[in-house]
């Protein structure tokens, strides 16, 4: 409140020395509400200061009025030299001219704008940060001040930068992996599958997503392991064991995928195809049984590995043969057409 004392009249009705002590009151009323509001400025001063963010107040034509602590930071410039100057000169951005006319139109309306933008600091360097305009209108609707509050995200966009590029390399591996391999849920549902696995299945990758596992699979190979399955989102500790399915036999190895506070409702699934190695060690457990049969009869040795070379080789017929003089002597036979069954006796044939 502004008080405004005609002192002339005044004194004619109580004299001069009253005059002088109304005078008085007036001016130390004025004072009084000066310092007062000072002192609110400076508390808020305090109070912005004090906040760990960048806190710069501006005029619509751009001119700097304010700038806390924090600001001076992030931007490297110190307020003193920072506030009375353009906000452009001190902070220059890179924001398209169509954003600036968005955000002065926002700001004009009363509505606060945000967006991340890269800065440049006052040695030159630069960064990003996520800004937010708030207005402040007069008693007329008029945008008088601009309050720009900003954090700085470099360290935040380098994070995910960084995290792009680590689920870029393993989408890589993923899908260009020989072994199939899927990740699944705490309900055993497909949440990615590489295209190995959606050629083993005969189904595109996108028409697996959401199916649980076990309406996918032969119920013989995946039942008897869902126990292992189950208890790896609850143990937390891996499983690994071997199956067969769409007549191949698979070695799997079941990970459980840990969040950060060691929580899992994921886990990754890789098959690798071990048919072959697994047909090589029923071979060979069969050529070892073969062997311990072997008596002191050498025909029944032969007879017997002849069977058996048949049988693993997948032949129509097996035949084993020696040369006796110029004749050709089958002593061992397996599934030969009857037309060449020696009937029990050493078969001798002519060469040609």
């Amino acid at each position: 409140m502004v008080l405004n004392f005609d002192l002339l009249p005044l004194a004619a009705l109580v004299g001069t020395a009253s005059v002088l002590v109304i005078a008085t009151l007036g001016l130390f009323w004025r004072l009084h509400g000066f310092l007062r509001t000072q002192s609110i400025v400076g508390l808020h001063a305090r109070v912005l200061n004090a906040i760990e963010q960048a806190i710069v107040v501006t005029h619509p034509d751009g001119t700097i009025l304010f700038m806390n602590r924090h600001a001076e930071h992030v931007y490297g410039w110190p307020a003193a030299e920072a506030v009375g100057q353009a906000v452009a000169n001190v902070i220059p951005s890179w924001i398209p001219a169509e954003h600036m006319q968005s955000m002065m139109a926002s700001l004009r309306a009363g509505k606060c704008w945000s967006g991340e933008f890269p800065i440049q600091r006052y040695d030159g360097t630069e960064s990003f940060a996520y800004h937010i305009a708030a207005p402040i209108l007069n008693a007329n609707g008029e945008l008088t001040q601009i309050i720009n509050t900003s954090t700085d995200i470099t360290q935040h966009r380098q994070t995910q930068e960084a995290l792009r590029e680590s689920e870029a390399v393993f989408r890589a591996l993923f899908d260009a992996s020989l072994d199939i391999a899927c990740i699944i849920n705490a309900q055993g549902t497909l949440l990615s599958v590489n295209p190995r696995g959606a050629q083993l299945l005969k189904r595109p990758a996108h028409e697996l997503l959401d199916q649980r596992l076990r309406d996918l699979i032969d119920p013989d190979a995946v039942n008897p392991h869902l126990e292992r399955i189950k208890n790896v989102f609850v143990t937390g500790e891996p499983a690994r064991f071997e199956n067969r399915m769409y007549n191949q036999w698979f070695d799997n190895l079941i990970h459980p995928l840990k969040h950060e506070h060691d929580t899992i409702d994921k886990a990754i699934i890789v098959s690798r195809d071990i048919t072959e190695r697994r047909q090589a060690e029923e071979r060979f457990a069969k050529l070892n049984a073969c062997f311990l049969s072997f008596t002191t009869d050498p025909n029944h040795n032969i007879q017997q590995i002849t069977a058996l070379a048949g049988e693993l080789m997948s032949a129509t017929c097996a035949l084993y043969n020696r040369l006796d003089g110029d004749l050709l002597v089958s002593q061992g036979t397996w599934n030969t057409p009857p037309r060449l069954q020696p009937g029990g006796q050493t078969r001798r044939s002519h060469l040609f």
